[in-house]
Parts: structure tokens; sequence; C-alpha cells
């Protein structure tokens, strides 16, 4: 699958101008919809309904972990891209997201379009 075919992109991030900017980003290289929560709870209440074909997830979110999000999609063999403003090795959950894409906060839309292309590459 390539970023051109990706209609549908779960965006877990609980600050509203982060998501903001990453929504413009999406929907610049070609995503129809995104669909953004706050919470793994929203979250995973709206993917209990819907099967996007990529997510990105922050780390921490207004519940907690995004974890119980990554084990659905990772269960359902949906590629994700964690964007957080922690690394992999202070964030203390690198292991929860060990097979997942990488990118920290803040990036340029290049740098969102490469991570995406690595974990579509990775499914």
């Amino acid at each position: 699958m390539a970023i051109r075919d990706i209609k549908t992109v779960l965006l877990l991030e609980n600050e509203a101008l982060i998501a903001l900017d990453l929504e413009g980003m999406l929907l610049s290289v070609g995503v129809e919809r995104v669909h953004h929560a706050v919470s793994s709870g929203e979250a995973l209440n709206w993917l209990s309904d819907h099967s996007p074909q990529l997510a990105i997830l922050d780390i921490f979110v207004k519940d907690g972990p995004s974890l119980p999000v990554a084990d659905w999609l990772r269960k359902k063999q949906v590629p994700f891209v964690i964007h957080s403003g922690h690394t992999r090795q202070a964030s203390g959950y690198g292991v929860g997201f060990s097979d997942a894409v990488w990118l920290s906060k803040p990036c340029t839309e290049a740098d969102l379009v490469e991570a995406m292309s690595q974990a579509l590459t990775r499914r």
C-alpha cells in the first residue's frame, strides 16, 4: 500500500494544535479522512466500528499511555506511527511500541510522509 492509497487515518493526539497541524499535513498528502481522538478509550470506541489504513499515536494521551490502541492495531495488522516528544528510551514504553516507526515532535510534512511510508512497508 502506498500513501496515495490511504483513505482513513486514526490520529490519537490530545494536544489540539498538534492534531490540527498533523491533520493538515495528512490531508495535504492525499489522505481523505482523519479521525481525531484525544484518549485511548475514544480511539478504541471508534475502532470498534471502523478500520483505518494507518494510525498516528501520541504515547501519552488524556487517559494515559496509548498502549491499548497500539495493541488493537497490532492485532488487526494496522500499521502505526508513534508521534511523540519523548524518545523511545525516555518514554518508558519503548518495548510496547517496539514495532512502531518513531517520529519526533514537532515534525515536518516530509518527516511525516517518510514515517508513514516506513510503517506501511513494515506491515
